[in-house]
């Protein structure tokens, strides 16, 4: 009998994991957090570039980045998601998809 997982075994439970969490996380379809999230809104203020971009951005693309951001329960995931949008953001990407 064996007790342990091998490396692929548990980089498929991680996975699994991730999507499960998620799915608790995202937004119902038609819904939206309206408005920039502060933790955003706070780093967008610290460069420039990023905000330019971000501000040309349409309607649609600014509100994938905004409901990725607000979706988060726990505010320390909201503040990671707005340092990894802000990257994003720096490097002129569109959309959260990469």
């Amino acid at each position: 009998m064996r007790f342990f997982l091998d490396v692929s075994e548990r980089f498929l439970i991680l996975i699994f994991l991730s999507q499960i969490s998620n799915l608790n996380n995202m937004l119902k379809k038609g819904e939206h957090i309206e408005g920039t999230p502060a933790e955003l809104e706070t780093l967008l203020l610290t460069d420039e570039k990023a905000m330019t971009f971000f501000e040309n951005l349409s309607k649609s693309y600014k509100q994938g980045y905004c409901d990725w951001v607000g979706s988060a329960k726990a505010e320390e995931t909201r503040k990671v998601r707005a340092a990894k949008a802000l990257i994003m953001l720096q490097n002129e990407l569109k959309t959260l998809k990469t």
